[in-house]
């Protein structure tokens, strides 16, 4: 009897402290980082990569790499301004500025030559 009085406050105790671990973080900082999370997501333009060369092409759109061996083709989510920079083999040294995402490209594919 003892012992079932024992966890049933137990329970009572941790059911009542709960709440307060998961509310820690202030409710202005949470509703920020859930409106750039959804902003970000909803303002992504999608278009197609393809790689029309001989040889492997690396690009770079934001802070991700993508590498398209010949004849692939890449579905890419990107934010509108991102650059899309051409690096190694087929490019210049330091990198070449292909094009800059905009709201034209929009579900089109776009040719890697």
């Amino acid at each position: 009897m003892l012992r079932n009085l024992g966890l049933l406050v137990f329970l009572l105790v941790g059911g009542a402290v709960a709440p307060l671990t998961v509310s820690a973080a202030p409710k202005s900082t949470l509703e920020k980082m859930r409106a750039g999370t959804t902003q970000s997501k909803k303002d992504a333009i999608k278009f197609v990569l393809v790689n029309h060369a001989e040889s492997p092409r690396t690009v770079s759109i934001g802070a991700q790499s993508y590498t398209l061996t010949p004849h692939q083709s890449l579905a890419v989510a990107a934010a509108q301004g991102d650059q899309v920079i051409g690096t190694g083999e087929g490019f210049a040294e330091k990198g070449e500025v292909l094009f800059t995402v905009d709201k034209g490209l929009k579900g089109k594919t776009v040719t890697l030559n």
